[in-house]
């Protein structure tokens, strides 16, 4: 075999071993658990500033970019990795088989929970849902073009992350189509290259709607999937370099926490750059939303992908004792917690016990209520469709 080759074939061997590595060693799962965990937090966070008292209260509500924006920016960076490299296998492998196997894998992850959670509000409060508003947001419709009635709030984030998985899939179901690639290029770097240009497209249309969003509200931005469609593709990214350069990981190993620090405090230094900016206009100009439009939304989508790395070693271990368990179980029940705690605090019984409370215990009660619904809904719920997922398995996946 000519050296070329033998070097080609070492350094695909290397490749899959980055990709498969959370099976070798254990910490990179950690890594994503507790950066899933942070992220979710910050979401709890951000949604129940109300119940804090001042000045908590004051720094998470007047700022700009709540924490829970961070929030889904991270996690959005984590489904964009974790699926970047299942269709670069399978992209390797141009099967059709694995494709339908990996859309029928993200949606048993998702959607079945969705629909049940859709049924049991639509139950609850039947004159307050009708059947084509449940319809839209069960077929993730309702916030494509146009902001309409979602029955959960944070619904805009899944029908981005749902039409991100079918766009993925249909790329990689293309790939089967075509005649074989020259070896000498890369899946890593085709991939890529078709998610920067995904990112360029999504800059252009925030661009576009400048004229609606000065007139118009933040949220636009912020949930239409229009103007958000790039929200994985960093994640993506991401995860092609990571498979097209394994010995980053070397480094990325020794220098885990300087990353991470350095990470949080880019990130805190955009979302007051943003903060600031915004406050001190009584009507955001042009400048300003063009700022954010094609700088500040994909710094934010690399920063939370640098968080990642900068998380890849990290373990369980390393976290203070009393952490780990609630980390565990914060990473575990996230996407349960994330579509319930909103309700949680408009629950009728509830929310006066939340608003009475004083000097912070309905922050916490409402952390409490929320977790532990959101275990239930897990354990009822995700379990049997998460067995159904592994039964679909085609290969080592996080």
């Amino acid at each position: 075999m000519p050296k070329s080759a033998k070097a080609e074939e070492r350094r695909a061997s290397n490749g899959a071993a980055i990709l498969t590595s959370a099976r070798t060693t254990g910490n990179w799962i950690d890594g994503l658990d507790i950066a899933r965990a942070a992220a979710i937090f910050l979401v709890l966070l951000a949604h129940g500033a109300e119940l804090l008292p001042e000045p908590l209260r004051s720094f998470v509500t007047t700022s700009f970019l709540r924490p829970g924006w961070w929030g889904v920016r991270i996690f959005f960076a984590l489904s964009g990795f974790l699926i970047g490299r299942q269709i670069l296998r399978i992209l390797e492998a141009r099967c059709r088989l694995d494709v339908a196997r990996f859309l029928a894998r993200r949606w048993l992850r998702t959607v079945p929970t969705f629909w049940l959670l859709i049924g049991i509000a639509v139950l609850l409060l039947p004159n307050q849902w009708s059947a084509a508003t449940a319809l839209k947001n069960a077929f993730f419709l309702q916030s494509m073009t146009s902001l309409e009635p979602s029955i959960f709030e944070v619904g805009w984030s899944l029908v981005i992350e749902e039409w991100s998985y079918l766009a993925l899939g249909l790329l990689a179901l293309l790939s089967t189509l075509i005649p074989a690639i020259d070896k000498r290029l890369s899946w890593n770097w085709i991939l890529t290259g078709a998610m920067t240009l995904v990112i360029l497209a999504s800059i252009a249309s925030r661009l576009h709607a400048l004229d609606f969003l000065q007139t118009g509200r933040w949220e636009s931005m912020k949930k239409l999937m229009a103007l958000q469609f790039d929200s994985l593709a960093y994640g993506v990214i991401l995860a092609c370099i990571l498979a097209a350069l394994p010995g980053l990981q070397t480094p990325i190993k020794r220098f885990g926490w300087p990353i991470s620090l350095t990470s949080l405090a880019l990130m805190s230094w955009l979302g007051g750059a943003i903060s600031a900016q915004f406050r001190s206009a009584t009507e955001p100009t042009s400048w300003d939303w063009s700022w954010l439009a094609a700088a500040a939304y994909p710094m934010a989508g690399l920063l939370s992908c640098l968080l990642l790395v900068g998380l890849w070693n990290l373990s369980y271990l390393h976290l203070w004792q009393p952490f780990r368990q609630p980390v565990r179980v914060l990473a575990k029940t996230s996407y349960s917690l994330y579509l319930i705690h909103l309700p949680i605090l408009k629950v009728p019984f509830l929310a006066p016990l939340f608003a009475i409370s004083s000097g912070g215990l309905g922050f916490g009660l409402y952390l409490i209520a929320s977790i532990a619904m959101g275990h239930i809904c897990w354990l009822l719920l995700e379990t049997p469709f998460i067995r159904m997922r592994s039964a679909l398995r085609s290969a080592p996946s996080a």
